[in-house]
């Protein structure tokens, strides 16, 4: 087992779908990080958009 230092805590998507603007984007290497903002976002009532990017990865943007 390791002890690792200065490892930065990841925002829940909860909070960062609070922190955004209509307009914003956030992108995701991966498909199930990309989702869980879908939802924080589909939650709260917020419209959005996803999209498969051709180069990978993910993008999410908040819409209203």
């Amino acid at each position: 087992m390791q002890i690792e230092k200065n490892v930065p805590l990841v925002e829940p998507k909860a909070v960062l779908a609070d922190r955004m603007e209509i307009g914003d984007s956030v992108y995701f290497e991966e498909y199930k990080f990309a989702m869980s903002l879908r939802d924080a976002l589909r939650y709260r009532g917020y419209k959005y958009a996803t999209r498969k990017l051709d180069k990978g990865g993910w993008r999410v943007w908040r819409l209203a």
